[in-house]
């Protein structure tokens, strides 16, 4: 047996005293847990209504994003670009936005980020994200 033998008997070891814990009633901290309890079943969620259910709303986070892929030529291209949007209390809302491009053919990827601290326009035909130069709308459940 070679010197890395009484290592892995340990590992071995910790690893049976782990799995040997599995699926039993614990005590954590004082606190009784049982693994493996049954959870409440979900609650469903009301039905998504377009144009008011894409806009901002004062949820804790939200986010757009598009996805797709642009054809040129013989150039293939993937993009995305998202934006988050954090409400918390009494701070302004705060924004940020990533944009990623890939050139297939020259193997190539590109991104960018933005930050924004601030108030968006609400209006009621969807959502208007801008944050600097970058802007995302969408009216519908449409881009």
């Amino acid at each position: 047996m070679g010197s890395n033998t009484p290592r892995l008997a340990l590992i071995l070891l910790i690893i049976a005293v782990l799995f040997s814990a599995c699926g039993t009633d614990e005590t954590v901290q004082g606190y009784r847990v049982s693994v493996g309890a049954p959870t409440a079943p979900a609650t469903p969620l009301p039905p998504v209504r377009f144009p008011e259910d894409e806009a901002p709303h004062n949820d804790l986070t939200e986010w757009w994003y598009y996805t797709g892929h642009l054809e040129g030529g013989n150039r293939r291209f993937g993009f995305e670009m998202v934006v988050f949007q954090a409400v918390r209390g009494a701070l302004p809302r705060a924004y940020v936005a990533h944009f990623a491009i890939t050139d297939v053919e020259r193997r190539e990827f590109a991104y960018d980020q933005k930050q924004y601290t601030g108030p968006q326009p609400r209006q009621d035909d969807g959502f208007h994200l801008r944050l600097d130069d970058w802007m995302m709308s969408g009216s519908g459940g449409t881009g």
